[in-house]
């Protein structure tokens, strides 16, 4: 049986070690952009009389990392573009809403149309994805006056949503577009980018478990020869007194992982 255990042990050292090498593989494909980036960052900020650490600049790499990764997550989804969805992050944030509450009511919109709601149809919204129909109900939005018949179609095809969208249709499709191109400018998220970013934080995850796998393969025995020997020097202590007790548990604790096995 000892032999199993090794190789059980084994294979558990065998599966974090492929679990680091693909996370270091995935983090080697954002190594360049990042020194580049990290070189820029400080150039700007230099120019302001201010820097960023190392540490700091760690950390915006991370947090622009789950960013992009959050926006692939989004985009599949609701069927929308991750170039598209870069755009209307601005466009979300500058009308007083979030890409999340956007997306939610993308996720609704879709609902909408995969149902045909006949409103869709008496609006003109001849779109059958939840971009081509923001963009079409921008104009009806934009030709309706604010109040309670506007908040009803958008909650009616949006749901809750909907009312957190009126600022950023009431443009038009015209002013809308604007806004998203100045969004994909300003937050130039690809779809590789994206995918780069979710598989990155899907090997980091890898890496979190397979450490804490490996931590228990090798922790397990011990804790189990650990209680083996405190429950020897207990009863010996009760016979023998208190030092024969510590001998007998200590005794018991070196050679209590090779009985178990040996056992087993």
């Amino acid at each position: 049986m000892a032999q199993g255990v090794t190789v059980d042990f084994n294979a558990n050292i065998a599966r974090f070690t492929s679990a680091i090498d693909k996370a270091t593989n995935d983090l080697n494909k954002f190594q360049s952009n990042s020194a580049r980036i990290g070189q820029n960052i400080n150039k700007a900020f230099g120019a302001l009389g201010a820097g960023l650490s190392v540490a700091g600049i760690g950390a915006f790499i991370k947090s622009s990392i789950d960013a992009a990764d959050n926006i692939n997550d989004l985009s599949q989804k609701i069927g929308v573009s991750v170039e598209n969805l870069a755009g209307y992050k601005l466009a979300a944030e500058q009308s007083g809403t979030s890409l999340e509450g956007m997306g939610l009511a993308a996720q609704k919109l879709n609902q909408s149309l995969a149902k045909n709601d006949p409103l869709l149809k008496k609006l003109g919204v001849t779109a059958t994805d939840a971009n081509g129909a923001l963009v079409q109900l921008a104009d009806v939005f934009g030709s309706i006056p604010d109040g309670a018949q506007k908040t009803a179609i958008a909650m009616r095809l949006m749901a809750k949503s909907g009312a957190d969208m009126i600022p950023l249709l009431n443009g038009g499709s015209a002013a809308l577009d604007e806004m998203l191109r100045k969004g994909k400018e300003l937050y130039p998220v690809t779809a590789e980018m994206a995918k780069a970013a979710d598989q990155f934080n899907d090997s980091m995850a890898e890496l979190k478990i397979s450490v804490e796998g490996a931590g228990i393969a090798i922790a397990g025995p011990f804790a189990k020869a650990i209680n083996d020997s405190i429950d020897v020097a207990r009863r010996a202590t009760s016979e023998y007194g208190t030092m024969i007790g510590a001998m007998a548990g200590f005794g018991k604790l070196l050679v209590a992982p090779f009985e178990t096995t040996d056992q087993e």
